[in-house]
């Protein structure tokens, strides 16, 4: 079922309750949210992403196999990685030294009232082929931590537009009179709080339903 038809399901399943606080989730699944991830750090077609200096320059550092995964109730980002670290004169590099291993960030994941979810108290790591850190990735973190930390920090997922669908299906599907008590509904909704879990960062919502309206009475028979 897509995002906005489960919305939609969900407020009008519920909209036959007493009026009150409505909860349910919303779950990112880990490959939609690596995916994208990569769209935000620009990879190419072989999912490379150039994140310092150039592909084929004396200074850079190239990512792969980007992703994202649980790791201790946080999101961890994950990648491997390679990198050339020199001096650059009259075309050509002195000292080069090279670094080939992996990249590892945790952060915790919140949602605001724009619905944007991001990342914030990030903990990245750089090591080597053998998952160790050396003097190597040491140095290299020391050039390019705040520079990624910071490509970490802006990267957004949009979670406004299954509301948006939600509210176009209403509008499309029903009549002015009954499309905007859901409407109404609609435009309570808020996070209540994020969570990252074994299958996918959960979104709790919470919608304010309109109570039902009153029955009409029958008249009772002579």
């Amino acid at each position: 079922m897509r995002p906005g038809t489960l919305l939609l399901a969900v407020i009008l399943c519920a909209s036959t309750v007493r009026a009150a606080e409505v909860r349910f989730t919303l779950t990112v699944d880990y490959p939609i949210l690596g995916r994208a991830l990569r769209d935000a750090l620009e990879a190419d077609r072989a999912g490379e992403a150039v994140l310092w200096g150039t592909r084929a320059g004396c200074r850079s550092l190239v990512l792969r196999d980007i992703g994202t995964e649980p790791g201790e109730g946080r999101v961890r980002f994950v990648a491997r990685g390679t990198a050339r670290l020199g001096f650059g004169f009259l075309g050509f590099c002195f000292a080069p030294v090279s670094w080939n291993g992996y990249l590892e960030s945790l952060a915790t994941p919140e949602v605001r009232r724009d619905w944007q979810l991001r990342f914030r108290d990030l903990d990245s790591h750089l090591y080597d082929a053998e998952r160790r850190r050396t003097v190597v990735a040491s140095r290299l973190w020391e050039l390019v931590k705040g520079r990624l930390e910071e490509r970490l920090e802006a990267f957004r997922f949009d979670l406004a537009p299954p509301i948006d669908e939600a509210a176009a299906l209403i509008r499309a599907s029903a009549p002015l009179s009954h499309a905007e008590p859901v409407l109404a509904a609609l435009r309570t909704l808020r996070p209540r709080g994020v969570a990252a879990e074994a299958d996918g960062v959960k979104v709790q919502v919470a919608v304010d339903l309109p109570p039902p309206p009153p029955a009409i009475p029958v008249p009772e028979a002579p």
